[in-house]
């Protein structure tokens, strides 16, 4: 007899998350990612995100990658910025020549910035993503969960890290 494969979940948050591998995972419908729900160092207890997300060098945040997880580009990590008020401050040209990315939420928002109900107990923290700043090899970019802030900063700072695939 074949094996059983358990099927996706058909479970869809928000319109847009589609929740798998018994919620340790979420697939982004619009971007066609698949994300990991905790932070590196936090655990999927069937329920909700737990523990403490590990801050990492940039370097030491891209050796966490493996078996199919990386660290997202800044353009994939933004994607999950939400904004409640549904405003957003300014851009960020992050010179890769694609379009500017909308920065920094505006108005009466939710802390933290991304859909809590997809990502559940995220911290409000900066986290890495892959993307070199163009600007400078000591950097690259990061987002902050606390506001939705797309920014750089120094490679050898310690900040948190999500795996997408």
């Amino acid at each position: 007899t074949p094996p059983l494969v358990t099927p996706p979940s058909t479970e869809i948050i928000d319109n847009r998350y589609q929740i798998l591998a018994n919620g340790a995972e979420i697939k982004d419908l619009q971007t066609n990612l698949i994300w990991q729900r905790c932070q590196v160092g936090m655990n999927w207890n069937g329920n909700t995100c737990t523990g403490e997300a590990k801050k990492f060098s940039c370097g030491d945040a891209q050796k966490q990658a493996g078996n199919g997880w990386r660290v997202p580009t800044i353009r994939e990590l933004s994607s999950l910025i939400y904004c409640s008020s549904g405003k957003m401050q300014s851009e960020r040209d992050v010179g890769d020549g694609g379009a500017p990315i909308k920065s920094f939420c505006d108005g009466d928002y939710t802390k933290p910035t991304i859909n809590t109900k997809a990502f559940p107990n995220t911290p409000n923290n900066w986290v890495w993503s892959s993307s070199p700043y163009v600007g400078g090899s000591s950097y690259a970019w990061l987002v902050l969960f606390d506001d939705g802030n797309v920014y750089y900063y120094y490679r050898i700072n310690s900040y948190a890290v999500r795996l997408v695939r």
